[in-house]
């Protein structure tokens, strides 16, 4: 009956994927499926993880208390960052367009921004709407 389900679903989904936002969602749930996801991420303040203030772009890698971030702009080299929790505040912890995001439009559509606490300090990580909840609930799921 899932499968029935799963493809009903998709057909009803279908005339809303047309275009580039269709195709971003339909990726993004696809990077999903493998424990990626599309992200910019930052420093809330100072350095942290040797990375600042300023917006980082690219796909990171999802593993239970781990994200391994690799850039396509903005920092140069992965980074291993442990998490230790996922904060939320009414300041960060809502959708909002990419460019609200101190004025860089982060090229992820409207995203989510999480507080991360790390053993080193906080970042700021953004992860578009549509995966941003399934996404965050990776880093604590087995």
């Amino acid at each position: 009956m899932s499968v029935l389900g799963g493809l009903l679903e998709a057909i009803l989904a279908a005339p809303f994927e047309l275009g580039p936002r269709g195709s971003d969602r339909r990726r993004d749930r696809h990077l999903l499926s493998e424990r990626r996801a599309r992200c910019g991420i930052r420093a809330v303040t100072g350095r942290v993880l040797d990375m600042g203030s300023e917006w980082s772009v690219g796909i990171c890698v999802i593993s239970t208390g781990r994200i391994v971030f690799t850039p396509r702009f903005g920092i140069v080299g992965d980074r291993d960052v442990d998490v230790l929790e996922v904060l939320s505040s009414d300041s960060h912890f809502q959708p909002s367009p990419s460019e609200s995001h101190d004025g860089v439009d982060l090229g992820l559509g409207d995203v989510v921004t999480y507080v991360i606490r790390t053993g080193r300090g906080d970042l700021l990580w953004a992860l578009p709407v549509p995966v941003a909840e399934p996404a965050s609930a990776l880093l604590f799921s087995d």
